[in-house]
């Protein structure tokens, strides 16, 4: 009678990953194109280490499997002149940083 209700278990287990696999395949392979990815970073004129925030930004996007238009978007909220010649700096580097105001944001699509 043990080794029936292991058995289950184990049979229970495989059918929910080969489940979560068919998902992860279906989600990761099969993604619609036409989705838009956007990151938000706030910013302003409190902001410091703009430039890793930017970066931690990029490593997100660079792990997403999601096809389709990955972007980053840098809220100007009244950034200071070096926040914004940094996050223009970075900007110019990669071309997957948009510096928008709130405004602006109504417009991105």
């Amino acid at each position: 009678m043990m080794n029936f209700v292991v058995y289950c278990i184990i049979a229970f287990l495989c059918a929910f990953g080969f489940i979560c696999l068919l998902y992860t395949v279906w989600n990761g392979w099969l993604a619609r194109a036409s989705e838009p990815l956007y990151i938000l970073v706030p910013c302003d004129e409190t902001t410091q280490d703009i430039e890793l925030k930017i970066k931690a930004a990029q490593a997100a996007l660079s792990r997403c499997s999601q096809k389709g238009q990955k972007r980053i978007v840098v809220l100007d909220n009244g950034m200071s002149e070096l926040t914004k010649e940094i996050a223009h700096l970075a900007a110019e580097d990669s071309g997957d940083v948009l510096i928008l105001r709130a405004n602006e944001l109504q417009n991105l699509n």
